[in-house]
């Protein structure tokens, strides 16, 4: 969709939400033209604008304009009852060829689903074949990447642990309870470095010969 196309959708999205929706089920079993604009903006004015988040209404109603555009150029008109699954999937491929992540093609796909669901049950005898988007398969998506640190990222976080005071603190009976500073090793380690740190203090005893009888 190009600029102008998307600055069109956010103002019509703004347009029907400043409208005061009123006499809902009178308006609905008004004759709607068979035309996917106009059950689109039917569509976005009584079940997203209101109940959807204004970015999550103002991204399904991008979506649907560009299916719309896309099913206008095919077709030369953009009557909803010619519509059929088989264009549900040919956008659903034009949407991958134009470099859309799968995610995105998916979240595409999601938006014109819950519009013909909507569709469907306000004028069952609108589609030919019923809703042209059930039974369609999601892209699938690509596996994840392991990320791990890099050599630098590791060396920063070393020197993070490095600085960081408590763990060249003294510890013991001898230094419970005094107020003040706790001094420091001259040549402490900090607890990453030392081997026995997440051992329990039983098993280090244990390992001088110390242990209980």
């Amino acid at each position: 969709m190009t600029t102008k196309n998307a600055t069109a959708t956010a103002q019509q999205l703004a347009s029907f939400t400043s409208r005061k929706v009123t006499g809902l089920a009178d308006t609905l079993s008004e004759a709607i033209p068979d035309s996917l604009t106009a059950w689109m903006a039917r569509y976005l004015t009584f079940a997203v604008v209101g109940v959807r988040s204004p970015a999550v209404a103002e991204k399904i109603a991008l979506h649907l304009d560009r299916f719309v555009q896309s099913f206008t150029e095919s077709y030369g008109h953009d009557r909803a009852g010619t519509v059929l699954k088989r264009d549900v999937l040919a956008w659903q491929r034009s949407l991958k060829d134009q470099g859309f992540a799968p995610a995105t093609v998916n979240n595409h796909l999601a938006s014109l689903s819950g519009f013909t669901t909507w569709v469907h049950a306000q004028a069952p005898h609108l589609f030919p074949v019923g809703d042209p988007a059930k039974g369609i398969t999601e892209l699938g998506l690509p596996p994840l990447e392991p990320r791990a640190l890099s050599e630098a990222q590791v060396r920063s976080l070393k020197n993070l642990c490095d600085r960081l005071e408590r763990f060249h603190q003294l510890r013991g009976q001898r230094w419970i309870g005094r107020n003040g500073a706790v001094p420091l090793r001259a040549t402490g380690r900090p607890l990453r470095d030392r081997g026995d740190g997440l051992r329990p203090a039983f098993h280090r005893t244990a390992a001088r010969g110390v242990g209980p009888p």
